[in-house]
């Protein structure tokens, strides 16, 4: 069964949001800094880094207040340094995580590994722009899940039933969506 793949959500959506970004170069380790300077050498609120002056707000924005301590260390660190996940350290989370699964599939032994899932973390501009988005998203539809039930999958309204099975297992196999990320392009 052939499947068109098409934009779930139209492009104007987005527009509000529309500011580039490049594509994140994972060859590089990571470290978090702490909170930086500025050119005089005082220190700037983490909801300040990697913002231009000009575009300043007068006060934390609501996206990133209540944030974990990670999240603020790492919105902490301009991105010029900012050291990325080495490639090594990628594999290792992945294959911690993937052990997880194997276990809870019953093709593992009883070994779960750490499911450390979140020791991924973001480029700090990136990370800014999902919490932005992600923010956008719950406003709109009133949570992550309905929007992609309604929107990016086109399962119904978003309610609990439109998440019930229908038919044998595989046999929709070809209904699918690409995670298109669209906060790495705002």
């Amino acid at each position: 069964m052939a499947t068109t793949l098409r934009p779930s959500v139209s492009v104007a959506t987005f527009t509000f949001l529309d500011r580039k970004l490049q594509a994140p170069d994972v060859s590089a380790a990571t470290t978090l800094s702490h909170p930086t300077t500025n050119l005089s050498g005082d220190s700037l609120p983490y909801w300040l880094v990697n913002v231009p002056p000009d575009r300043w707000p007068a006060e934390c924005p609501s996206f990133l207040r209540d944030i974990c301590e990670k999240n603020i260390q790492i919105l902490s660190t301009p991105d010029e340094q900012y050291e990325r996940q080495g490639w090594g350290l990628v594999k290792e989370i992945v294959r911690e995580c993937s052990t997880v699964c194997r276990g809870l599939l019953g093709t593992a032994s009883d070994d779960l590994g750490t499911n450390q899932i979140d020791r991924f973390q973001r480029l700090p501009s990136d990370l800014r722009k999902y919490l932005e988005y992600k923010e956008w998203i719950v406003a709109e539809y009133g949570s992550i899940m309905r929007f992609v039930v309604k929107e990016r999958l086109r399962w119904g309204e978003g309610s609990p039933d439109d998440l019930k099975p229908r038919g044998r297992p595989f046999e929709f196999d070809g209904e699918f969506v690409f995670n298109p990320a669209r906060y790495r392009s705002l």
